[in-house]
């Protein structure tokens, strides 16, 4: 990606709107790159007026003041106080009362307790003197540990707390967390009431909520509070906000002044009917289902949405935190839709009917009544989830297999099925291929039994996954089964499986997702069979521990143009990736992020492995993807964690290379300014 100025260089027109936006927000992070604003600022004064937001990441020497006296109209200070010995603060915090007059100040920290240093010492005792007689200060973001004096580094005789309450001119303190620190309820509750009485400001808000659940239980941060307190505070809203369509039907309602008021009374039926059924499609598909244990549960209202995913009604087998959001909420949406009228009973009974997640056993068993006694609603099911994910309490499976079987021979035209927690019987599949086979989408089984499988035809399957459990073997009766739409294939274990779809017609297939679950020595003949009928036509290979396996992957696919190896080893070597010829479609690498921060083991696992992405064998690759959590932060920010990371030089190799390396989030590295000995520092 471009620099935000490049965009200066397209033309004047674009340099004179794009100049005072562009300098408007300032963020230092390292040394170099302060000197150089500062000996840019001093060249172009008009340029140091523009800004009116300034964020210093740490102690970063005499540019600093100078960016102060250059930016007279800083209204908003952001100043990071995780300070290490060897910052440069002293001229900063030196130069800071006089050279900036800032409306909103704000104080970081992302730690659980502060340096034990000078710097930070003198950071503290400055920073009170100007919170305390900065007349522009108005408003005021800070961590709440600024406002414990117990958590002051030693020797510390300054007090934010004090300060904050002296500032006169102050009108609003605001602490933007949005969880607060576990075990730190009654010091909040005491902080809290004393910053209140004794700061002139009229609002402090919080980042959380005034109600919060811990381990299931409900905890009332406000009620402890004094009352002034209770007044000034502003907690943060509860997790569930209102939705617009919520909004929009309580102005309706508000609008609407005629008791006998009739929405939609002149729109022809059909249009009336499509509309109420948006409108009833969005009431149900939130409804919070029915909650585990209760001795009313039933299977109604965890019905769901008009969706062609099987993943639309997850959200329904989820249950809130907040217990009086959960108990006004228990199948209520449904059952009063289905009392309104007669439209909306005949509405409702399908979208409720349409879309069915069952949790345990118990909505099981009620399930299959209901199937018994209306097999005509019953029908009417399109998504099929069946058992949780993953549940704290096991399965009760006596007698399981038969019900299953018998509930599954009341569907008919199912567009997607999953079952979790249970082995499928052969028989389900069986009766899936008789009554669903035009119409099944998508089919997802997490386990299966060691028995014997015939794999029937779904002429409209477009997505299948299956976990194969050992010894399980696949047949077919006649000729091999067709998939003409068939597009992706996720196994785990499943070489007897890939070896039986090897031999059928997947004209569609693009993705084959692989889990080598088995002995890591020995390729997995399934994956041999596979590729060599159908590799032609993949264009995305993802695998679980399959790095050793690459480049027979690359060789048996030439049109792959994405290879993700989600593994907990290391990266390929050369060896075990390059192919014998120049592989001209792969345009993508995803690789595990194991050891990549690590210095020692990075020379010996990735830099080989990075050093074998060269244009002469991937000559259209544009990308590797570091397969991190998004929260990791797998990209170094402060100068100190740049010198120790060996990503930022491995990165700017790559993209010599043409080959941009991103994390999960597809953030790549910006490279940092560097100033050799010798150069100008104005």
């Amino acid at each position: 990606r471009e620099s935000s100025s490049s965009v200066l260089a397209v033309c004047k027109r674009w340099a004179r709107v794009g100049t005072p936006l562009l300098y408007e927000t300032v963020v230092l992070r390292s040394t170099p790159q302060a000197q150089a604003l500062a000996a840019a600022l001093k060249d172009n004064k008009p340029f140091g007026k523009m800004i009116k937001k300034l964020r210093v990441e740490g102690g970063y020497g005499a540019a600093v003041p100078k960016i102060f006296k250059l930016a007279p109209n800083i209204t908003d200070l952001c100043l990071n106080l995780h300070l290490y010995a060897d910052d440069k603060v002293i001229p900063m915090y030196k130069a800071l009362f006089d050279a900036v007059k800032p409306r909103r100040l704000v104080l970081y920290h992302a730690e659980y307790s502060f340096n034990d240093n000078k710097g930070v010492r003198l950071a503290l005792s400055t920073l009170c003197d100007c919170i305390t007689n900065w007349e522009s200060l108005r408003v005021i973001v800070l961590s709440d540990i600024f406002l414990d004096d117990e958590e002051l580094p030693p020797g510390c005789d300054s007090s934010i707390f004090d300060a904050v309450c002296s500032a006169s001119s102050l009108e609003e303190i605001c602490i933007p967390q949005r969880v607060p620190r576990a075990g730190r309820r009654a010091m909040y509750v005491d902080i809290f009431s004393r910053l209140t009485e004794r700061s002139t400001a009229s609002l402090i808000r919080v980042g959380w909520p005034a109600v919060l659940t811990d381990f299931g239980f409900t905890i009332d941060l406000k009620e402890p509070l004094s009352a002034v307190a209770q007044q000034k505070l502003c907690f943060a809203p509860p997790k569930r906000a209102i939705s617009g369509l919520e909004a929009v039907a309580q102005e309706v309602a508000a609008s609407t002044v005629h008791p006998n008021f009739i929405p939609m009374a002149s729109a022809p039926d059909s249009v009336r009917e499509q509309i109420w059924g948006h409108i009833i499609r969005h009431v149900i598909s939130h409804s919070q289902g029915v909650k585990d244990g209760d001795s009313d549960s039933d299977w109604d209202s965890s019905s769901s949405s008009d969706s062609d995913s099987d993943s639309d009604s997850d959200s329904n087998s989820i249950l809130t935190s907040d217990d009086e959001q959960r108990q006004s909420r228990l199948r209520g949406p449904v059952l009063q839709c289905m009392s309104v009228c007669k439209l909306w009973l005949r509405i409702t009974r399908q979208l409720a009917c349409r879309s069915i997640s069952v949790l345990n056993r118990k909505q099981f068993d009620s399930l299959a009544d209901f199937a018994s006694k209306y097999p005509a609603l019953f029908r009417l099911c399109r998504h099929m989830k069946l058992f949780d994910d993953f549940s704290w309490v096991a399965l009760r499976t006596d007698g399981l297999r038969d019900a299953l079987v018998t509930l599954i021979s009341h569907a008919h035209d199912l567009v997607s099925f999953r079952l979790n927690s249970f082995p499928l019987p052969p028989d389900v599949l069986r009766i899936l291929g008789e009554h669903s086979a035009s119409s099944l989408v998508r089919l997802y089984i997490t386990d299966t039994t060691s028995e014997q499988y015939t794999l029937p035809s779904f002429v409209n399957l477009r997505s299948l996954h299956i976990d194969c459990a050992e010894g399980t073997s696949w047949r077919f009766d006649g000729s091999p089964p067709a998939f003409p739409l068939l597009e992706e294939v996720i196994v785990s274990s499943g070489n007897e499986l890939l070896s039986t779809l090897a031999l059928c017609s997947l004209p569609s297939i693009t993705c084959l997702d692989y889990d080598c679950d088995e002995d890591e020595s020995v390729f997995p003949p399934g994956i041999r069979t596979f590729t060599a009928a159908h590799g032609d036509k993949l264009r995305l290979f993802r695998g679980a521990n399959m790095s050793q396996w690459a480049r027979f992957i690359l060789e048996s696919c030439p049109s792959l143009t994405t290879l993700d190896l989600h593994c907990w080893t290391h990266p390929p070597t050369a060896k075990e990736l390059c192919p014998a010829s120049p592989h001209t479609s792969l345009e993508e690498i995803v690789a595990p992020s194991r050891n990549i921060g690590n210095s020692k083991q990075f020379a010996s696992t990735w830099s080989p492995f990075l050093d074998a992405l060269r244009p002469e064998t991937f000559p259209v690759l544009q990308t590797l993807k570091i397969n991190s959590w998004e929260d990791e932060g797998l990209w170094p920010v402060t100068p100190r964690d740049i010198a120790k990371s060996p990503l930022p030089a491995a990165a700017e190799i790559l993209l010599k290379r043409g080959i941009r390396m991103v994390d999960a989030a597809g953030r790549g590295w910006k490279p940092r300014l560097k100033l050799r000995k010798g150069d100008s520092t104005r």
